[in-house]
């Protein structure tokens, strides 16, 4: 790993697509990862998994003890993703960028060396201080024990304005995603895969059925233990096996959640669908002609089972 090599892209805006092109110390890397339908890596090669900074990305547990952070790395025995250990963060190391444009070209280049045109990413800069690190949260915010929390295996926060979120993030000494951490990602996204298309390899991630917030759902019609039949909407909500589905007369008054395990056509006719659940009986709880399903967002972990390449820690130079 050599933090003085430079790592860049160059591609022209007029083309959507395609045009992408790695230079300098990039030029002849490969990177042939797609992540799939069922969020699993094609096994392919990444030679970007050894070059820093993307090398040194980890995956951590990090927890705030008297204004103070204590991070615990993935592959320590202490790690957890429940957030047992603490919040489940991705560690972003410290880089330099630079950009050229001329005309409708441009130039990514990010480096671990501030090299001559080069300037500290923005997102290390916090209140006039540099930053080693900034950490990213894993999962989307979950509301436990009144906090926010980035863990596995739960619903995330909903129903708040920014500042309610930000306020909480502030009062669990974190900051807020913002605009420069979204800016770095990005930087190190279209530098890895050489593609603004970002969908294409994230695959079945891009294309997950999360939520639908138009007014129309999917009425139910009938019921019987471990399924509901309801009226296909062209606006309504997206279902598929293994998502959540929340159940009421809106979205907004709905407290019920099922996961689904089977969708089916209902052979009586073209306008039903039949789908099957997991859990306790439906039955008493939400009735036919009132009630209907709605899409809702996914419980956190979905992409737990994806395999991470070994991330080592930034070695001295």
């Amino acid at each position: 790993m050599d933090i003085r090599k430079i790592y860049g892209i160059s591609f022209d805006e007029a083309v959507p697509h395609g045009s992408e092109e790695r230079i300098l110390d990039a030029a002849g890397m490969q990177n042939d990862y797609v992540v799939d339908n069922e969020f699993q890596l094609n096994g392919g090669h990444n030679d970007f998994d050894h070059a820093y900074p993307f090398c040194a990305i980890r995956l951590c547990n990090v927890r705030m003890v008297n204004g103070e952070k204590q991070v615990v790395y993935e592959g320590d025995a202490r790690f957890s993703r429940t957030g047992s250990a603490g919040n489940v963060m991705v560690q972003i190391p410290k880089f330099y960028a630079r950009r050229e444009k001329d005309g409708t070209k441009e130039r990514w280049m990010i480096s671990g060396t501030c090299h001559e045109g080069f300037a500290i990413e923005p997102c290390f800069l916090r209140g006039g201080k540099e930053l080693d690190y900034v950490y990213v949260g894993a999962y989307n915010a979950q509301n436990i024990g009144g906090g926010v929390f980035s863990c596995t295996g739960d619903f995330p926060d909903l129903m708040k304005t920014s500042d309610e979120f930000c306020a909480e993030f502030r009062e669990a000494g974190f900051d807020c995603y913002d605009l420069a951490i979204h800016l770095a990602l990005q930087k190190l996204m279209v530098i890895e895969f050489a593609r603004r298309d970002l969908k294409f390899v994230l695959g079945g991630v891009g294309r997950m059925r999360y939520f639908s917030r138009v007014s129309s759902a999917n009425e139910i019609v009938s019921m019987e233990p471990g399924r509901i039949t309801t009226r296909k909407e062209d606006r309504g909500s997206f279902f598929a096996p293994g998502h959540e589905m929340g159940l009421g007369h809106t979205q907004i008054d709905m407290s019920i959640h099922r996961t689904i395990t089977h969708v089916a056509q209902n052979p009586t006719s073209a306008d039903l669908v039949d789908l099957y659940y997991s859990g306790d009986d439906l039955c008493g709880l939400v009735s036919p002609g009132k009630d209907s399903a709605f899409g809702v967002p996914q419980k956190n972990g979905g992409t737990d089972p994806l395999p991470i390449p070994h991330r080592p820690p930034r070695k001295p130079c």
